[in-house]
């Protein structure tokens, strides 16, 4: 598809109905309802000629309503350097001026625009009013769409800089996960996840709220110290899209307070420590539908503040490891 800036001029006087249908009798002309009838066609056609068509010249313009607008196509024999064109638009009427504007610069261009034609953008021609008209529906996306309007306005795409304006759209996603590893406690635990993802392009903002369940560690004597976590992360993902796979590798940081709780001893004992990592992992999320995708995920962990448990003087029986790791495994709803 080809779209065209022009700006034109219509001079001299226009011939007859009757004396432009003979002129312009190569012109082939399908139209769909409500759009300009050949008659119209002929007689603009040639006021921007100045005369008849060239005998060994074959027009051909089709006009035809789409669910989006209208498309012209243009076929020209005899002339060797024009090749088959395509033009859409909103409006049937300044679609049907471009066409044969473009058939005419064709034919012979100076007869268009001559040294001594002052600049009117086709408004010496008129096309009957009377006619039923289509509504002219929006185009989808508006790329190479020509602009329609006053008869004083160019026919031309919409500026890029205005597309350059336009933000980027973000969707939004919901995640649910479950999986087990390392990661507050020196043990193998279970973790349940909820999680967010802001999703633009290839990129994603994800955080997380994550619950890991209660685990005790003892002394020879039977006291110990029982401790639960709750950590919040937040992390940005490059997310490279392979078929129906996305693979977001996400950097971030995670942290969140540690309870501990004295066990075996008479009189119970309470503390609570912080727990911040830095984050990097890599899943793979795979569509299972438009709107939801099944998680694999791997993510490992470096601590910056580790908290340690211990029961009055005795040592710690429980500190967190300066490194740690976990799978996860749930399932992704995309929310827009």
């Amino acid at each position: 598809m080809q779209g065209m800036t022009i700006a034109a001029v219509c001079l001299g006087p226009v011939a007859s109905d009757a004396r432009a249908a003979d002129i312009a009798a190569p012109l082939g002309w399908s139209a769909a309802a409500g759009c300009p009838d050949r008659d119209a066609a002929a007689s603009l056609l040639t006021a921007q000629l100045r005369g008849p068509l060239p005998e060994a010249t074959g027009v051909q313009v089709d006009l035809a309503a789409t669910g989006s607008g209208y498309v012209a196509t243009i076929a020209i024999t005899g002339t060797e350097s024009f090749a088959a064109r395509t033009l859409v638009a909103g409006d049937c009427d300044a679609l049907a001026r471009a066409a044969i504007l473009v058939v005419a610069v064709a034919i012979d261009p100076v007869a268009v625009v001559g040294p001594s034609d002052p600049v009117d953008p086709l408004g010496a021609v008129e096309f009957d009013e009377r006619a039923p008209r289509i509504p002219n529906p929006p185009l989808a996306g508006d790329r190479g769409a020509m602009r329609s309007g006053s008869a004083d306005r160019d026919v031309s795409p919409d500026p890029p800089s205005r597309t350059r304006r336009r933000r980027a759209r973000w969707g939004h996603a919901v995640r649910v996960a479950g999986g087990i590893g390392a990661q507050v406690v020196p043990s193998v635990m279970g973790a349940v996840q909820l999680g967010h993802a802001a999703i633009a392009s290839l990129w994603r903002i994800e955080s997380t709220a994550t619950w890991l369940p209660p685990v005790a560690r003892r002394y020879a004597d039977g006291a110990g110290v029982r401790t639960q976590a709750f950590t919040l992360g937040v992390r940005a993902c490059p997310s490279p899209r392979l078929g129906r796979v996305t693979v977001p590798v996400c950097v971030g940081v995670v942290g969140g307070p540690v309870r501990g709780r004295g066990t075996g001893v008479p009189r119970l004992t309470d503390g609570t420590s912080a727990w911040l990592a830095a984050e990097v992992g890599v899943a793979a999320i795979i569509a299972v539908h438009r709107r939801v995708g099944l998680v694999l995920g791997v993510d490992g962990f470096a601590a910056l503040v580790r908290p340690a448990f211990h029961l009055g003087s005795r040592p710690d029986v429980l500190a967190t490891p300066s490194v740690g790791g976990r799978g996860l495994l749930g399932i992704e709803v995309r929310l827009r």
